[in-house]
């Protein structure tokens, strides 16, 4: 189960109430990959006996063994807290768009998936191909569970995630959902909430409405170019490279060498690429990215645009220097001639990110181990370093004297 955060002290999630009378016939019963318990319950190894009243006073557990066939992509774009038994809480509180999937995983068993995004950029996201999601309930209404471990801040926890609801053709309706602390490492800290805290939410429009968006997240995964390669079109002698954090640098063509151009934002939805606000339809692969750029397509190809190891000595100080900046609490860079980096923090008394760097022309990028590179414009003047990130944010440091030790 791959999970990005348990329920921490600063998380809080929104249903509405759903009704609790009869439902309809269902519109589809579901097939063998869905796992229905034989008493069509949802038992207290999922919601503990010591909260179980509190919850259902807020949300319905329904119960049966003929569900209806949730399978499908789904939309929560109006999530509230409804109630929360840990004090801090405040209902009523909205909370990021949420995609959720219920589809057929790889061991032939339902997954679930699930992602919260901000301005249509992933900032969270779930996957449960390697745990058994149940399904129970009557006619249209269901309740879905499942139980997950991991590590969130290092901390090992078991939580539970149920969903409820009723199946329309729209979408579900009276969508719910809450998570469950079941179980947790020791936290000296409280950096997670205390065990049997539940979390509802609910979708104050009262519709989590049916939306196509695992292909989206898929398409987002492959435009993203890695440190030394670019989408490249010598027909328009431009080159683009994408990052995760929903930006890309442009780069133009010259005399056999690419240049920096310019930096923007993008996003994707459907067939439909936005760069700077413009829309283009679109279409990937692995290795091609074809665009429709004023009424004409072209296809970028994937290409070593950069060439690897390409370093700026000019960055590469003596040993015992980095570049300092003093308004950012005494941090800086060390750049090392083997083409890896140090970035320290707070007052360089420890090491806050590490991993390798490159250059190609004005653009310095950065690949901090484990995540995706990150591209910066630079300029060297007067022993002092200038770096301009992809949003326009500038900063400078200053060559000296690193502190001893470093």
């Amino acid at each position: 189960m791959r999970r990005t955060g348990a329920i921490v002290l600063c998380l809080a999630v929104t249903m509405t109430f759903a009704s609790c009378d009869k439902g309809d016939d269902p519109a589809g019963k579901p097939g063998d990959e869905f796992t229905i318990p034989d008493d069509g319950k949802v038992p207290s190894a999922v919601i503990p006996d010591e909260i179980r009243s509190l919850l259902e006073e807020t949300m319905p557990i329904y119960e049966g063994v003929t569900p209806p066939d949730i399978t499908g992509e789904y939309l929560a774009d109006s999530k509230v807290l409804t109630a929360s038994n840990y004090p801090p809480d405040k209902p009523g509180k909205g909370f990021l768009n949420q995609y959720i999937a219920f589809t057929k995983g790889t061991n032939g068993k339902i997954r679930y998936d699930a992602e919260e995004q901000r301005f249509g950029l992933p900032v969270s996201d779930d996957s449960s191909d390697d745990v058994t999601v149940y399904l129970v309930g009557t006619g249209n209404r269901f309740t879905a569970y499942f139980i997950a471990t991991g590590d969130t801040y290092d901390i090992w926890n078991k939580e539970s995630t149920i969903i409820s609801g009723t199946l329309t053709e729209n979408g579900i309706v009276d969508f719910q959902l809450a998570f469950v602390m079941l179980e947790k490492a020791a936290d000296p800290s409280s950096v997670l909430v205390p065990v049997n805290t539940y979390r509802v939410l609910n979708e104050s429009d009262g519709l989590a409405e049916r939306e196509e968006w695992l292909s989206d997240r898929e398409n987002r995964t492959l435009i993203i170019n890695g440190s030394d390669e670019a989408w490249t079109n010598t027909d328009r002698n431009e080159a683009y490279a994408f990052t995760d954090i929903g930006t890309f640098t442009k780069y133009t063509l010259s005399n056999g060498v690419w240049s920096y151009n310019s930096i923007g934002s993008y996003s994707l939805k459907g067939t439909s690429l936005k760069l700077n606000a413009v829309d283009h339809p679109f279409s990937i692969t692995s290795d091609n990215l074809k665009i429709k750029i004023d009424g004409t397509e072209y296809t970028f190809v994937r290409t070593k645009a950069f060439t690897p190891g390409e370093l700026d000595e000019a960055l590469v100080l003596p040993d015992g220097q980095a570049w300092i900046n003093f308004d950012i609490v005494y941090s800086g860079y060390i750049f090392k001639a083997d083409g890896r980096y140090a970035f320290y923090s707070p007052n360089f008394s420890r090491i806050q990110s590490e991993g390798a760097w490159n250059t190609s022309g004005s653009s310095l990028i950065i690949t901090q181990d484990g995540i995706s590179p990150y591209r910066y414009t630079y300029s060297i003047s007067g022993g002092k370093l200038t770096m301009t990130n992809p949003f326009g944010d500038v900063y400078e440091y200053t060559a000296g004297t690193a502190p001893m030790g470093n």
